[in-house]
């Protein structure tokens, strides 16, 4: 039998700061683009059979593991530090527009990030079929789990 084990994400909600001829008008509060996932590990295992020169493949559901909320952020470009972590030319952006390039799972949810001193940036999503659908806010897609 094979396995495979997917992080699947379902959107549960989508904050998004107004912005008017490139100026943040109302949404400072969340700190840019901020989608709010439910994240589950599932492992798939595969039955193939044969039969004449036919491949059937059926995908049987192994485990699964509990329910999470992920948080996915665009920040805006004043709540990025740049003392700390300078970001290049092509992840910073246009120097007209108020968000970054760059998407970012925060430490844990939150309403607020002016308020809330302990959220921070706890990786950034490298993994470009994975930006592309954070960009189309897409409801609910999976990502294959690579293990070494």
């Amino acid at each position: 039998m094979d396995k495979k084990t997917f992080e699947v994400y379902t959107l549960k909600k989508v904050e998004l700061p107004l912005i008017k001829k490139n100026k943040v008008i109302n949404g400072h509060k969340y700190g840019g683009e901020k989608l709010t996932y439910i994240r589950q590990v599932i492992t798939y295992g595969y039955l193939i059979f044969k039969i004449r020169k036919y491949n059937i493949k059926f995908r049987i559901i192994l485990t699964k593991s509990g329910k999470r909320d992920v948080v996915f952020l665009r920040p805006l470009k004043i709540n990025w530090d740049t003392s700390t972590e300078r970001l290049p030319a092509i992840l910073w952006g246009k120097s007209n527009r108020p968000l970054t390039n760059i998407w970012v799972r925060t430490s844990r949810s939150y309403t607020d990030i002016n308020k809330e001193k302990d959220v921070y940036f706890s990786e950034k999503i490298k993994n470009h079929k994975v930006i592309r659908l954070l960009k189309s806010h897409t409801p609910k897609f999976m990502n294959p789990l690579v293990s070494y």
